[in-house]
């Protein structure tokens, strides 16, 4: 008798001891490392953007010169990103622009000097849009204690659009014969004159350090790239022409810091400081006469474009 209820206690131990194991198991399943995470921030942004066509007298070879600014915009950001392993992750990064504000310079150089011949001044200069898409690949290829390095590779698209409306102007009528810079005058208030758009994709590679410290964080990234099929579209409302420019590839640079405070387990905030450029891209260029459709084509190095901008953004993110 004692013997069979000693087998049956050491059954049920056994069973009970089953089960705990379950249950440890199930435990560990449910409070697993987080391996998405979603954010979302605000930013202040300043670009600069050149427009060239070349073939003029200027230093540098230029016939008309635009210079496009836009000194305070808000935007809107949000990302997400997956851990597919211990060192492998993901990501996707969204940014557009909601308000601004800016200006344009546009000189020309229609005479034989080298001085500037026309000028004209846009103080009313919007962003009408801004796109930044950003997609790769973050490989953790070295760990020691608080520091982690690893490298970053993928795909960028920007778009990044403005309009000019009034303005004043100085022109020469004759710059070679004695009538230089001699016409000033002013612009309609509101009338629109000249409208930009830059389309620059692009591929990306480079390193990443991450120092950790408690509930702190800390990285600085440094990037390299290349443009892949950069295109550009001007507007000339007033004369009703359009030129359409296509760039050959060009290198990009960016370099970037970030601060990161956990507040829990599942939301931090974080705060970032990012500057981006890109090269002059030159290639051909197609002007078209709006009204009659007709078309001409300047082959070579007869257009180029530049950007550089640089953008504080600070938002929350979530761990899940």
């Amino acid at each position: 008798m004692n013997r069979t209820l000693l087998f049956l206690l050491f059954t049920t131990a056994t069973s009970l001891g089953g089960v705990a194991d379950k249950n440890a198991a199930m435990v560990q399943v449910e409070t697993k490392e987080p391996k998405t995470t979603l954010s979302l921030g605000l930013g202040y942004f300043q670009a600069t953007a050149g427009e060239i066509v070349y073939g003029g007298s200027s230093a540098g070879g230029e016939l008309s010169h635009l210079i496009w600014k836009t000194e305070d915009a808000l935007t809107l950001e949000a990302s997400i990103r997956h851990s597919l392993n211990a060192q492998l992750d993901v990501y996707a990064h969204f940014t557009t622009a909601l308000v601004d504000q800016g200006n344009m310079s546009n000189y020309d150089w229609l005479g034989s000097g080298t001085r500037w011949t026309d000028r004209s001044l846009h103080g009313d200069t919007e962003l009408d849009s801004y796109y930044r898409l950003d997609a790769g690949l973050e490989l953790t290829f070295l760990e020691r204690g608080s520091l982690a390095v690893s490298a970053l590779g993928g795909f960028r698209y920007v778009d990044i659009s403005w309009t000019a409306r009034g303005g004043s102007f100085v022109y020469s009528t004759d710059p070679d014969f004695g009538l230089f810079r001699d016409d000033r005058g002013f612009f309609p208030s509101g009338e629109m004159g000249i409208s930009y758009r830059q389309k620059i994709p692009g591929l990306y590679l480079g390193p990443q350090a991450e120092w950790t410290s408690g509930r702190v964080k800390l990285k600085a990234a440094v990037l390299g790239g290349v443009t892949v099929g950069a295109t550009d579209r001007d507007y000339h409302w007033m004369r009703n022409i359009r030129f359409d420019g296509e760039f050959d590839a060009q290198v990009f640079f960016e370099a970037s810091v970030a601060f990161k405070y956990q507040l829990t387990r599942s939301w931090s905030y974080f705060l970032e400081g990012r500057y981006e450029q890109y090269e002059l891209m030159k290639g051909s260029f197609q002007a078209t006469e709006l009204s009659s459709g007709e078309t001409e084509f300047y082959a070579g190095d007869s257009a180029g474009a530049r950007l550089g901008s640089w953008q504080i953004r600070t938002g929350l993110e979530l761990r899940f």
